[in-house]
């Protein structure tokens, strides 16, 4: 399918592409989608930075893979240390998520 010159004019003062295959999400959905995604990517972050605190307040260490995730002995997770006897404790295959680290680090009530 073409478009026509006066199409593509629509399309730049609007911001929507009329019946374009390649062209279907105006500008501001491409925006919203790009901002979810950085968004996402912060409060991961976030949700690392607590799961180390978290480990570290009860002693532990809590290492991220830095390869690549998905491969046989590397899930992309965390591995929960002990750093004394630098003993592996918990998530031999990096197979731990930043939840999993919080829950298996605090402590739970009597």
């Amino acid at each position: 399918m073409t478009t026509t010159s006066d199409e593509r004019w629509q399309w730049a003062e609007t911001g929507k592409m009329i019946n374009h295959p390649n062209r279907s999400k105006s500008r501001l959905e491409i925006w919203r989608e790009f901002w979810r995604e950085t968004h996402h990517s912060q409060s991961e972050k976030a949700a690392d930075s607590r799961a180390r605190r978290a480990a570290k307040r009860a002693g532990l260490v809590a290492r991220k893979s830095r390869w690549r995730s998905d491969t046989v002995d590397n899930l992309g997770g965390f591995m929960l240390i002990e750093p004394r006897t630098k003993t592996m404790v918990d998530g031999s295959r990096f197979n731990l998520s930043a939840d999993d680290v919080i829950e298996r680090c605090t402590p739970r009530p009597e």
